[in-house]
């Protein structure tokens, strides 16, 4: 068996330690503490608003469609109609779990919980639940703030709760 040298022995302590730092933040991941998630220069959450979908159908054109649309039809339309109004301000949610574990937005912006989930999941952000079902949606005014703020919304579906889904920051 080899025997290493002392230049070699303190590279290969170098390499174990950044290997350990790896696996540790890959197992804690985005759900870390949680004293970011009210920070204590700015607690303003009394703005954040939920708004839900509407399911009416669009104005009528001055064209007469072939066929009436049905209820599915319109939500189906309105649904898409906010996924593309609503792009690169979404957060999917499948099965309590975030497409993307880290969001950044400024301060004040209406951003889109996205039902991808077979069945309906309620998020919590800053105290507030938003009950979204499949391929339903809730838009949620984030607060206005004068410092960088961090939230982790928490997801509730089919009985299991879960903690820190994603990280929500927001930019004054």
């Amino acid at each position: 068996m080899k025997r290493f040298d002392k230049r070699e022995q303190i590279i290969l302590a170098v390499c174990a330690v950044i290997v350990l730092v790896f696996v540790v933040e890959l197992a804690i991941g985005p759900k870390g503490p949680r004293s970011e998630q009210q920070p204590t220069s700015n607690t303003n959450t009394e703005d954040t608003v939920a708004l839900t979908p509407t399911t009416t159908a669009p104005a009528p054109n001055k064209t007469v469609p072939s066929q009436p649309k049905t209820s599915s039809q319109e939500t189906a339309e309105t649904y898409a109609n906010a996924l593309k109004q609503y792009e690169g301000r979404t957060i999917a949610f499948d099965s309590c779990k975030s497409v993307f574990a880290n969001y950044t937005f400024k301060s004040g912006t209406t951003i889109m919980l996205d039902g991808q989930s077979q069945g309906a999941q309620t998020i919590t952000i800053a105290g507030k639940k938003y009950t979204v079902r499949p391929q339903q949606y809730a838009l949620v005014k984030l607060a206005t703030v004068k410092a960088p703020t961090i939230l982790y919304p928490d997801c509730l579906s089919g009985g299991v709760q879960r903690y820190n889904v994603a990280k929500i920051t927001i930019q004054p």
